[in-house]
């Protein structure tokens, strides 16, 4: 996903107008992010 497509996601959901499935497509995503973080800590 690329970070438009990610900024876009977000909006939607903050605006209150993402499907349950965009939600979830949003958690993996910044999950990811959460993981590649961890990692270039370590």
């Amino acid at each position: 996903m690329t970070k438009q497509e990610l900024e876009e996601l977000t909006k939607k959901i903050v605006g209150g107008k993402a499907t349950k499935e965009e939600a979830g497509v949003f958690l993996a995503e910044v999950g990811k992010l959460l993981d590649e973080v961890a990692e270039a800590a370590k």
